[in-house]
């Protein structure tokens, strides 16, 4: 069977799912799991998450009710569609932009042999992921006003987006308390008129940015 999804502006991924005997496979089953809250509805999974947020996704063989986590070169990832709203490595993956993706996690199992040509089978499973923009108030003025500014992922020196951004278009804030979300918060001039504070790309769940 080829598996083929389509995104809005008409690109094409596909991949092909072999059938064989279920008595060949270890397991009668793959569960792709992430540590965010997931929903499931038509048994289809899905998490939603804001940009900046890391997700890490496991993969775990089903057999007789028990899990067993799947790993090494049996184990193969991708991204199905809108590949650039993700950054994902090895089951692992940060929102850098609003939009819908999804992640597909293939085991490969049985081998067997078809007309003389050695075939694998494999189990697989799938996890749409929606990325939604977020937002902070942030007041660069004495007067109180707020406005909400969109939060981006960015680079380090470290680590491929490691960190979140609030980034200020503003002539000159250096005189005033600036806050995000009512709470002080330093940021640097960056030059032509432009101001930046950064906060660990989680920082979001529970900090400055919750």
């Amino acid at each position: 069977l080829e598996l083929c999804a389509t995104d809005k502006a008409g690109n094409k991924t596909s991949i092909l799912i072999h059938l064989v005997n279920p008595s060949l496979y270890t397991f009668e089953g793959i569960d792709l799991v992430a540590d965010k809250e997931t929903e499931v509805v038509d048994d289809v999974k899905k998490i939603t998450i804001p940009v900046g947020t890391t997700v890490s996704l496991s993969a775990f063989g089903i057999n007789g009710g028990e899990q067993v986590a799947l790993s090494g070169t049996d184990v193969s990832w991708s991204v199905l569609y809108e590949q650039n709203i993700i950054s994902f490595s090895e089951g692992k993956l940060t929102a850098l932009a609003p939009g819908e993706t999804a992640v597909c996690v293939i085991y490969k199992e049985a081998t067997f042999e078809v007309d003389g040509v050695l075939k694998t089978g494999q189990l697989n499973d799938v996890i749409i992921v929606e990325v939604t923009e977020l937002k902070v108030n942030v007041s660069t003025g004495e007067d109180g006003e707020t406005e909400e500014i969109a939060v981006e992922p960015i680079r380090t020196d470290y680590a491929e987006y490691s960190k979140v951004a609030i980034i200020i278009d503003k002539q000159d804030i250096s005189s005033v308390v600036t806050t995000v979300n009512g709470k002080e918060t330093e940021f640097y001039y960056v030059g032509n008129n432009t101001y930046v504070a950064t906060f660990d790309r989680n920082v979001n769940d529970e900090d400055v940015l919750g």
